[in-house]
């Protein structure tokens, strides 16, 4: 035992390192080898890094688009009809448009439409509008001189529903109008089934071209 702390000592003293083991052996270690296998000790664990919480809409939003389903709602229950129906000479949006202008002639018929109560069909998350309009434009003697079935086709598909619906047709006439014309429209809801029929005069040289109904 002497011996072997002797050989231990002496080995110390010329930077070599002794490991002893359970049995009193002595293996010998360079310094460069001990760093080593100090290197490859396990490195402790890594905390998991937490997850950021998503972040969840506000009550205004959540109550927001409850109201949007219960307009829905109500839209589908409701009967089907045109809310307005204005002729106009230009169209630029929802409700922005420009009347035509009195007593004015014109070669071509351009309405303006907001119908009422048009269906939405709800499925797997998107919101589906499927309507098509009927006009027919008519001279002061009954006959027919420009519009047509299916005159326009509206199907849309979106990711939020379409509350303010509107939509716009031009229709080339035969003729100039000369004392009034009579403009039929008809809209077809494919969703609930159903259609609603709309007639109106419009009066040439009136202060007011507004549409009369007939």
């Amino acid at each position: 035992m002497t011996f072997r702390l002797l050989w231990a000592l002496l080995f110390t003293a010329m930077g070599i390192c002794t490991v002893v083991d359970q049995f009193g052996l002595a293996a010998i270690l360079s310094p460069g080898l001990a760093h080593a296998q100090e290197a490859a000790s396990p490195a402790p664990p890594v905390p998991p890094t937490p997850k950021k919480e998503e972040e969840q809409p506000d009550q205004a939003f959540m109550e927001v688009r409850r109201l949007k389903e219960q307009i829905i709602l109500l839209q589908n229950k409701g009967k089907l009809g045109f809310f307005k129906v204005v002729p106009c000479s230009s169209v630029k949006g929802f409700g922005v448009y420009a009347p035509i202008e009195p007593g004015g002639k014109a070669s071509d018929l351009h309405l303006y439409f907001e119908p009422a109560n048009v269906s939405t069909l709800v499925s797997e998350g998107r919101y589906v509008i499927d309507c098509s309009v009927d006009v027919f434009v008519y001279d002061d003697k009954g006959q027919v001189i420009g519009g047509k079935a299916g005159v326009l086709s509206i199907r849309r598909v979106t990711r939020s529903p379409v509350l303010d619906l509107f939509f716009d047709v031009r229709i080339p006439l035969k003729r100039p109008k000369k004392d009034h014309i009579v403009v039929k429209t008809v809209l077809h809801d494919n969703i609930k089934n159903a259609s609603a029929v709309k007639s109106f005069k419009i009066q040439s040289g009136a202060k007011k071209p507004l549409p009369r109904e007939v």
